[in-house]
């Protein structure tokens, strides 16, 4: 949109948006970590079985599911800051009342209105992404899923300092980790409202303070031009290029400004590249907005527009499953460390194992194990295993941002769940040593972490500012299905029979991976859109 002015600058903004973006990465990546350890502390206090300890995490995603979609629809609408406040806010306080839970289901409760709230803390992604240019948008939104990996380490370093050293139990362990949210609300008074954003609403005066905010910050100076509104044009433009000898090609931006020559000075720069695509004489129909601003609210941020063509019908559908399988995959990936840890205790118990492998077990766990509640709380060896594998999302985060320019968005992401298969087919393979198979576990979670991330970086890409908001926010909510169902897999599955569960995850991923192929659009080095093309008529 303002290509030209991000462009020139690798940072958008002052230390504030920066924080603003990364500790809402690292609250996001503390909650979801969290599962891994309330689950077994939960499941000893209230005497819990399998699927009551499944619940806690389903609660959760299930509040994901929920408010996905509606924080995705009120940001395309109310703006990318104020959701992002309301939404700091909203689990700060359900955390700190999470904190205070004195049954199991007002713990069910409290954790799935946190679940309703983080789910709003994906928009960062969206916010940040329109501040980046096309050049350096991957690296800096791989960067910014550095700081998830970072919070998932901090959640299980403060849980072992919390729950062993300290001894103060699960309750304190809640409320500490809202801590850094409190932190994050002082940051948004630094943070400015979304230039791509301002111009879709039509508010060309704010859109261009924020620019000029930019190329303060970056000691530069606007290109020359002027940004104008959709209120200008009519219901629906049929725009020619025309091109003569000695007359510089023209043609229409985003925002119906024209511009000769250099088609990158101003917002709308991004749709230059579209036209580029087609014949001089070729018209193109535009997506146009109602001219009154309250209607523009109205049109932006619905579900419906992310059926509006063909070729997005086919994207959102594919990127749906790859969103599920994502998250199926890396959730349960979390879920099954410490029921892989807590297995072999159970086995070591019954003289099954001598505590230092995995047995082929699936005929030993068939009695009533998934009815036991049975106590059987994380110690220090248990925690240092999930800090090493834990660790893994960062080498997978560091593997997608170096490929992720060299074969592309889909390719990495295909290549990424092909690994998560064989990582899981190796963990089929029995007896196994326990450091072997948690080497396997920490293969697959930073493959899984990285086929993710790279999810992260096409989603924004590849839908328009008219629907970013809400095309990421439908992807987070069917990735909670995902989330809402591998609990029963990772946890109740798994006490049955481990080599069902390594292949409903393999199978998963492998539709993911074919998925990731059948996208019809490569975003890798292209500029982000602010329009769609409805049809074409010649």
């Amino acid at each position: 949109m303002f290509s030209q002015s991000t462009r020139r600058s690798k940072r958008a903004d002052s230390a504030g948006f920066k924080s603003a973006c990364l500790s809402l990465q690292v609250v996001d990546a503390m909650e979801i970590m969290l599962l891994a350890v309330l689950g077994p502390a939960a499941r000893c206090e209230y005497n819990l079985t399998a699927v009551e300890e499944g619940l806690i995490t389903t609660s959760v995603f299930i509040g994901n599911f929920l408010g996905a979609g509606v924080w995705g629809a009120l940001m395309d609408r109310y703006g990318r800051k104020k959701g992002l406040f309301v939404v700091c806010i909203f689990v700060c306080t359900m955390g700190l009342l999470s904190a205070f839970s004195f049954s199991y289901w007002y713990l069910l409760l409290t954790r799935g209105l946190i679940g309703f709230g983080i789910s709003g803390g994906a928009q960062a992604v969206t916010f940040y992404s329109e501040f980046l240019p096309a050049k350096q948008r991957a690296y800096c939104l791989l960067l910014i899923q550095v700081f998830f990996a970072m919070g998932t380490l901090f959640e299980v370093i403060l849980a072992l300092v919390v729950m062993v050293y300290a001894n103060l139990g699960w309750h304190y362990l809640l409320g500490f980790t809202t801590v850094p949210l409190f932190l994050d609300l002082f940051a948004f008074w630094l943070v400015p409202e979304s230039a791509r954003f301002y111009v879709a609403s039509g508010e060309m005066k704010k859109a261009r303070a924020v620019l000029e905010k930019v190329a303060r910050t970056n000691k530069k100076s606007l290109p020359p031009g002027r940004l104008v509104s959709d209120k200008e044009r009519t219901r629906e433009w049929l725009v020619t290029a025309s091109t003569s000898k000695g007359n510089p090609k023209k043609k229409m931006t985003a925002n119906g400004a024209y511009i000769g020559g250099d088609l990158d000075g101003i917002a709308g720069g991004d749709l230059s590249d579209d036209y580029d695509d087609y014949d001089d004489s070729e018209k193109i129909r535009l997506i146009s907005k109602p001219k009154e601003e309250e209607d523009y609210k109205k049109s932006r941020g619905n579900l419906k527009d992310l059926f509006a063509s063909r070729e997005l019908k086919i994207t959102t559908c594919l990127l749906w499953f790859i969103w599920f399988g994502a998250a199926f995959g890396y959730y349960g990936i979390v879920l099954l460390t410490t029921e892989m840890l807590e297995i072999i205790k159970d086995l070591t118990a019954r003289n099954l194992t001598d505590g230092t492998f995995m047995p082929c077990h699936d005929f030993s766990l068939a009695s009533n194990m998934t009815n036991e509640t049975k106590c059987s709380p994380l110690v220090t060896e248990d925690y240092l295993h999930m800090l090493w594998t834990t660790s893994a999302e960062l080498p997978g985060i560091l593997l997608t941002a170096f490929i992720i320019e060299r074969i592309g968005r889909k390719k990495t992401m295909a290549a990424e769940f092909a690994g998560c298969i064989i990582g899981f087919f190796l963990m089929y393979i029995c007896p196994v040593d326990k450091y072997l198979l948690m080497f396997f576990v920490f293969l697959v979670r930073g493959l899984v972490t990285g086929a993710f991330q790279a999810a992260y970086v096409y989603t924004p890409e590849v839908y328009p500012t008219s629907m970013r908001a809400i095309g990421l926010g439908m992807c987070s909510t069917v990735a909670r299905l995902g989330s809402m169902s591998t609990p029963f897999i990772a946890q109740v599955l798994t006490r049955k029979s481990l080599r069902g569960t390594e292949g409903t995850y393999a199978g998963v991923f492998f539709l993911a991976g074919i998925c990731s192929l059948l996208l019809p659009i490569e975003t890798k080095g292209k500029r982000m859109k602010d329009v769609v093309k409805i049809n074409r008529k010649t």
